[in-house]
């Protein structure tokens, strides 16, 4: 039973196609003894050649999962290779399993905001007396200069 799937594009120099990450529900043996594993099914459809669906054994559902989708993680690219290609579900995504891009790409977007608000607080503050506001200026500069905002990099 497909719990899940991924469409990916699967590009070489011959063109583009749609290649399938499928992701089973994990399994037990019917008469299972407490220590024996738990199974998650996986299949790489239309980019391992052999069309196998591999069985990623776990402790638990949770675990069996998991490897599962750690090892389609590594194995994607591998087979994309193989083939003489590359796979991926977004284009700007170098890990089509979890991608983060957008996360990071968001991230830095709002931590530049935060950091151009903080240099516009310390220019405002620069001409403000008062024991507080000369300690809150010194916070403001540390903090711009740890993550060397405005530094040249290096």
């Amino acid at each position: 039973m497909v719990i899940a799937q991924r469409e990916l594009t699967f590009e070489t120099s011959a063109g583009k196609r749609t290649a399938l990450l499928r992701i089973g529900k994990p399994v037990r043996a019917p008469t299972p003894e407490d220590e024996d594993p738990w199974w998650c099914p996986i299949q790489f459809e239309s980019l391992d050649p052999s069309a196998k669906v591999y069985a990623i054994g776990g402790v638990d559902q949770l675990h069996s999962l998991l490897l599962a989708l750690d090892f389609a993680r590594k194995m994607v690219p591998h087979f994309a290779e193989k083939a003489g290609g590359k796979a991926y579900w977004d284009e700007a995504e170098m890990d089509c399993i979890f991608p983060q891009r957008a996360t990071i790409d968001a991230y830095v977007e709002s931590s530049a905001e935060v950091f151009a608000l903080l240099r516009e607080v310390l220019d405002a503050l620069a001409d403000t007396k008062g024991p507080v506001l000369t300690q809150l200026r010194g916070k403001v500069a540390d903090l711009l200069a740890k993550y060397r905002v405005g530094q040249p990099p290096g």
